[in-house]
């Protein structure tokens, strides 16, 4: 089938169908163009364009011959079966073309790949009705003497999903699909004796050693959890059940049949055992982005899952306006529900079920607010790079090329336990601009990498996490610079310049030396208090500074997911903190890094277009605004010792003005000194000497 730019070559003849009826498939083309996709096409295509214009529910042509063109078109083509064939059947109608939107393309598209699939969305948008479409495809179509499991939480499940799949099936031409005696069709499952094939279903058991007993002596080529969420010891269950996909499963792809586990839910409860269980599956996947599309073939996709993944798994996930729907649907099929069940069935979010988030609902909704795709994806090799700024502009426009961007990198052994996790963000504003996280790479791989990065931006300035494997992770960075130009001292994070003093000495440093490299990086370990400090001031001061400019969806769901442990901040048991890590030593650097023109950084370049309350703002405003502050410390200083009337009033009259434009929030914050306390010799001073960090300077400021 085609799936890659290159499969339409082995297809001799075959063609886009741009006169398809089925408008959605043509506008998610449009979607995909405008996404700069290149493989934007392979849901169109037509091997046989002789069928162009057909309506196989219309023959006007009743020959045999042509049927049977359009059956085999629909067996090594699924893309034309869903386009053009199938028919979705609802109340008060007699049938409508399958719509095709990002979710569902996403899930087919992994699937005949054979790749396991997670599929999160909101409610009401066609979750299971995409998978009963793939089911049907395979049962009634594609397949030959093949099992597919379905696992669904409750009988009443089952039976909904049962008669979708039968509404479907008898949606199709009558002459496509020949039904016999020999066929079963009640609501535990269906059989297609034409092609030997069968769906099996189950629902969850509530006792434990029948859990364990699912799918076991069976043998199932394909199998689909629906709200797997909701299912009764899915941690006994999945694990049993999953086993009887391994000979099955071989057998189906050496017939060139798709074979994968297709999941799809709603977000659920993290601290129920069903969700946890669930959102660990998710917390180990990738996350889909369309750039996967442009992957060279399966084995080129494969290898960038396996780098970026622990269980091999794609995590798909999309909310209501992604696919289409508006926000008045939203307020509509929300409307008297509960914010937690809104949440979790509607807004895609993981919850702490029973302890709830440690931050208020407020910043979450900001948090969520803040979501992007990313704008590309780049591949280093297979490590896939999620950019939010356009990497093309960044490396090749001075205006951003030069900027000091801050990189960090929190790292782990990479042997499929952990995330080794990379973030990049402006420093002009904080926003994300780049993010990756890998867990089955090398640490000397990742160095390069990073070392690329350091490259690209030739003022970039580089914190790592200085544990174990940062420390392994430095001697790579440091092995390599010897045969480049830039000297690491100002480059990578260090206790020299953030202690500087004058009798500090950085002259002829030995980077060969343990003693030299040990004062690089950031040392989590070093105090018991520099995990919490992150975790604390870091923490709160980036959020209420930053909330609105994150971006990253799997750097949100760390923070989401982080709750209490033992008295102390931490990920749940199912999630990650890596990538927030990353985030936080990079946001430490730009609010409490001191020195930072020891590293070439100029006095105004950091955060120069947010405010200190993290509203944006134009450089040239910011600086006006700091000229207009310190004229109002000079005038209330002035109408304190003016006598004459005359001269009072006009510099009541010019603080007035001033106070207008300024407002009174930005003078007087509840993080930030009243100007009358500012000793301008202090803040003169301090200017001079570059010893304290951006968080001083808002703090006298």
């Amino acid at each position: 089938m085609i799936l890659f730019s290159e499969d339409f070559a082995k297809y001799p003849g075959s063609i886009v169908d741009t006169r398809t009826t089925n408008m959605s498939f043509i506008r998610m083309s449009m979607i995909l163009n405008k996404m700069c996709i290149n493989n934007r096409f392979f849901f169109l295509a037509l091997t046989q364009p002789e069928l162009q214009g057909y309506d196989p529910h219309n023959l006007k042509d009743n020959s045999i011959e042509l049927k049977q063109r359009i059956a085999y078109e629909c067996k090594i083509n699924p893309w034309y079966f869903i386009r053009e064939v199938v028919r979705i059947t609802e109340q008060g109608s007699g049938g409508s073309p399958y719509i095709l939107n990002r979710s569902n393309l996403a899930q087919a598209w992994v699937f005949f790949n054979s790749i396991d699939g997670f599929q999160c969305m909101p409610r009401q948008i066609g979750k299971t009705i995409g998978t009963m479409v793939l089911t049907v495809w395979y049962l009634y179509i594609g397949a030959y003497n093949c099992n597919w499991g379905m696992f669904c939480k409750g009988l009443k499940l089952q039976s909904e999903n049962v008669d979708r799949l039968k509404k479907i099936r008898d949606a199709l031409p009558p002459w496509l699909v020949h039904q016999t005696l020999a066929d079963t069709n009640n609501k535990e499952g269906v059989t297609f004796a034409e092609l030997q094939n069968s769906l099996i279903t189950f629902v969850a058991q509530s006792d434990k050693i029948a859990a364990g007993d699912q799918a076991r002596g069976q043998s199932h080529a394909v199998q689909h959890w629906d709200e797997i969420v909701y299912y009764d010891n899915i941690d006994k269950s999945f694990p049993a059940a999953s086993a009887a996909m391994s000979a099955a499963g071989e057998q189906a792809l050496k017939a060139g049949l798709p074979s994968a586990t297709i999941i799809t839910s709603t977000a659920g409860d993290i601290d129920d055992p069903r969700g946890r269980e669930a959102y660990r599956m998710v917390c180990k996947a990738i996350r889909f982005t369309e750039h996967f599309y442009d992957c060279k073939d399966r084995e080129d996709l494969m290898s960038m899952i396996r780098l970026n993944s622990k269980n091999n798994m794609v995590y798909i996930e999309f909310n209501h306006k992604q696919l289409g729907k508006s926000d008045e649907w939203f307020e509509k099929n929300t409307a008297n529900k509960d914010p937690k069940t809104v949440a979790k069935d509607y807004m895609n979010q993981w919850l702490h079920g029973s302890e709830g988030s440690i931050f208020p609902k407020d910043l979450l909704d900001q948090l969520q607010c803040s979501r992007k795709d990313p704008l590309t994806v780049t591949y280093y090799e297979s490590l896939a790079i999620r950019w939010y700024d356009n990497p093309k502009i960044l490396t090749l426009d001075s205006l951003y090329k030069d900027r000091p961007y801050v990189m960090a990198c929190d790292t782990s052994d990479n042997v499929g336990r952990d995330f080794t996790s990379f973030c990049m963000l402006d420093p002009y504003d904080m926003h994300t601009v780049a993010t990756f996280k890998c867990n089955t790479t090398n640490l000397a791989f990742v160095a390069r990498c990073i070392l690329k990065f350091m490259k690209d931006f030739p003022r970039s300035i580089f914190i790592p996490e200085r544990n174990k494997n940062g420390a392994m992770l430095l001697d790579f960075i440091f092995a390599e610079t010897r045969r480049e130009t830039f000297n690491p001292l100002q480059r990578i994070y260090n206790s020299y310049f953030q202690n500087y003093t004058q009798d500090t000495n950085v002259k002829n440093l030995d980077y060969g030396s343990g003693t030299v490299r040990k004062e690089f990086g950031f040392n989590t370990s070093k105090s018991a208090t520099s995990r919490e400090f992150l975790y604390g001031t870091v923490m709160m001061t980036a959020l209420k500074l930053n909330v609105t400019r994150l971006y990253d969806n799997s750097l949100i769901d760390e923070i989401c997911g982080l709750t209490m442990k033992n008295g102390r901040v931490d990920h749940s048991e199912q999630g990650h903190d890596d990538l927030f890590i990353s985030y936080l030593l990079a946001c430490y650097f730009i609010l409490f890094g001191r020195n930072h023109q020891l590293y070439g950084i100029g006095p105004d370049e950091f955060m120069c277009n947010i405010e200190a309350n993290g509203n944006e703002i134009e450089a040239e405003e910011k600086r006006q605004k700091k000229l207009a502050k310190a004229r109002i410390v000079e005038l209330r200083k002035l109408i304190d010792r003016d006598v004459n009337i005359i001269v009072k009033q006009a510099h009541q009259r010019e603080l007035n003005k001033l106070m207008d434009i300024i407002g009174d929030e930005d003078i007087i914050d509840d993080t930030i000194k009243p100007l009358e306390q500012v000793d301008k010799g202090a803040i003169t001073e301090a200017k001079r000497n570059r010893n304290y960090s951006v968080v001083d300077l808002y703090k006298a400021l």
